[in-house]
């Protein structure tokens, strides 16, 4: 007859620094004798820092603490061409109410395209420098920078809308943050930093001369129907380009049609797609052509 038991302790620790730390084992005495755990190497990077502005807040008081707008890139440097993603996300501490969208950066420099965007607020659980927060993601971007050099990208503005101070006594942060018994509020604006991107120019070495400036990933393929006909019998023509990356610069296809067959101008089907937040589509061109001669053409 065997038994078994089991106790499990937990610990929740935070770390006041960057660096390489090493947990060293636990130990326990059971039955006269000593069992270690294994020794735990924990690498600790450096603290993100909470970047934001608000206008409207009480004085004395420091709202930075308990709400800010925060702007996340995936790149810092890029090519002309390449895609980086831009991440707007809300992060509060209390209830908030009324929240919208003041004012949206212009993205200067870049072919942009709308990733998402939120329709109410979903947030999730996050610890910053030892604090709890709420954290709601607001808006996501796809960038295609158009030039090389150091592009700015503004700040983007939220309003939203909190209890009113309490005059009475005591705790500021629960005076702040507690419901008005007649349900006044007030509105703040909140408003994240802006943030600067290298862009960097595509090599020269290797180009090749058909290059248009087009970067991402593409599959090309052209299949006709039907492949043997009379003269004079329509043929369709069907070209696709698919794949990932900034399909407004694909600017068409160079078609080179031989001679006895007429062709006629294309119709266009387009289709968005988004990939593990990789911005893409498929681009369809289908021709008409006319054989006005017999022949393998």
């Amino acid at each position: 007859f065997n038994t078994s038991f089991t106790r499990e302790l937990t610990y929740l620790l935070y770390a006041k620094k960057a660096g390489n730390f090493r947990i060293e084992p636990a130990e326990i005495v059971l039955g006269g004798e000593i069992y270690k755990t294994r020794s735990i190497d924990i690498e600790v990077g450096q603290v993100q820092q909470r970047q934001a502005r608000s206008a409207g807040a009480n004085k004395g008081f420091d709202i930075n603490e308990h709400l800010y707008l925060r702007v996340n890139i995936d790149r810092k440097k890029v090519f002309v061409g390449q895609q980086l993603n831009v991440d707007f996300d809300l992060f509060y501490r209390h209830q908030l109410y009324n929240v919208g969208f003041k004012e949206i950066p212009g993205f200067s420099g870049f072919w942009n395209k709308e990733l998402w965007v939120a329709k109410q607020l979903e947030p999730h659980r996050q610890v910053v420098e030892g604090i709890s927060f709420n954290v709601a993601p607001l808006r996501v971007m796809a960038l295609f920078p158009t030039r090389a050099g150091v592009h700015h990208i503004e700040p983007m503005t939220i309003t939203c809308d909190i209890p009113a101070r309490r005059t009475s006594r005591g705790n500021m942060l629960d005076n702040f943050f507690s419901s008005d018994p007649f349900g006044r509020s007030q509105s703040i604006l909140i408003q994240s930093d802006s943030l600067s991107i290298d862009v960097v120019p595509l090599p020269e070495r290797g180009r090749p001369v058909f290059f248009t400036g087009v970067v991402g990933h593409f599959n090309l393929s052209a299949i006709i129907i039907p492949n043997q006909v009379r003269v004079g019998d329509p043929v369709t023509l069907r070209i696709e380009i698919s794949g990932e990356g900034n399909f407004a610069a694909i600017k068409g296809v160079d078609l080179d049609t031989p001679e006895g067959v007429k062709l006629y101008d294309p119709t266009i089907e387009e289709e968005e797609t988004l990939v593990k937040r990789r911005y893409g589509g498929r681009r369809t061109y289908e021709y008409i052509l006319i054989p006005q001669r017999v022949g393998i053409l």
